[in-house]
């Protein structure tokens, strides 16, 4: 999703969501499972090594339609699922939302008043994210990427911060 990009090159007043035009969704559960994957070559970066993947699968249910994300987790897969069902995941379980995006929001403004808004909290967010777009395109029988403006693309421009290998 974009969330203050900064030098985005995207006109986001431009951009039309399908999930724009649909009505509200109802966030049921979210559950968490962390994992933690022993690597045959530790991954290093320019100051850390990962000898093992970690990371959290987020399942959040959403009109009775499981969609499912990942959070990359730094400070270890327990803690970050931790804080996902105890403290991220009550802030939206029950309530309804007019879109995907309003979801993050909800979380966000909940993060930022505390002074959150860096580290596990927000890694616990993206896993949010991407799970309650998927449980939406499945409710919507459409691909995320519909959802999301596009319909097909030939290339997809990615970014991936501080993961500066040596391979």
């Amino acid at each position: 999703m974009l969330h203050s990009l900064p030098n985005c090159s995207l006109s986001l007043i431009d951009f039309r969501f399908e999930w724009q035009r649909q009505e509200e969704l109802r966030v049921d559960s979210v559950e968490s499972f962390p994992i933690r994957v022993r690597r045959k070559e530790r991954l290093v970066a320019a100051s850390f090594a990962y000898p093992d993947y970690q990371a959290v699968l987020v399942r959040v249910a959403c009109d009775g339609v499981a969609g499912w994300g990942e959070a990359m987790t730094r400070s270890g897969p327990k803690i970050t699922a931790l804080l996902v069902e105890e403290y991220l995941g009550p802030i939206i379980v029950g309530k309804k939302f007019d879109s995907p995006d309003s979801v993050w929001h909800a979380i966000w403004r909940e993060l930022r008043v505390r002074g959150h808004t860096r580290g596990v909290e927000v890694e616990g967010l993206s896993g949010i994210e991407i799970a309650v777009q998927d449980a939406y395109a499945r409710l919507r029988g459409s691909p995320v990427s519909n959802l999301l403006g596009r319909r097909r693309a030939s290339e997809v421009p990615a970014y991936a911060g501080s993961l500066f290998t040596s391979s």
